[in-house]
């Protein structure tokens, strides 16, 4: 384990070209199934990191496709196993308040459902800026306890 308290940290920079997000499904899959989550739980934090970075290229950068991305994946060991994901941006500053899932009246009208699948499949979702003295931009950390291993297997 490092000294910041991570553990097996994976980090892949990529532009925001929505045809490397494969890329970055692939990395998010393979670091869940690793940690310890079944199939269905892994695809469903893959599900949530996709849209998370969707939501970066489409809202952040506008659609453009050559605007650095950041995505680091690594494990926490206290107070419990938890799979940490931290999407880094480069693009304007988001109000955290954006990043409320919609009520559940407001999901008749288009928008917001991704929103609610990150906030149902993570335990926790932070948005904060990233420092100025690298760049600015907005630093989203996506946190979800892993699995407990079965007894025996620790």
């Amino acid at each position: 384990m490092g000294d910041d308290g991570r553990r097996d940290h994976v980090s892949l920079r990529f532009r925001s070209d929505p045809r490397l997000l494969c890329v970055a499904r692939s990395a998010v899959r393979r670091f869940a199934s690793l940690a310890g989550f079944g199939d269905r739980a892994a695809e469903e934090i893959v599900l949530a990191v996709d849209e998370s970075l969707t939501n970066v290229i489409r809202h952040c950068y506008a659609g453009r496709t050559d605007e650095p991305l950041e995505l680091d994946l690594w494990l926490e060991e206290a107070p419990a196993t938890t799979l940490a994901v931290r999407i880094r941006d480069f693009g304007p500053r988001i109000d955290p308040k954006l990043l409320r899932p919609p009520a559940a009246k407001d999901l008749e009208t288009p928008g917001g459902l991704g929103l609610s699948l990150i906030h149902r499949v993570m335990d926790s979702v932070a948005l904060g800026a990233g420092r100025e003295e690298e760049g600015g931009g907005n630093v989203l950390v996506l946190r979800t306890a892993c699995p407990e291993p079965p007894p025996g297997k620790a």
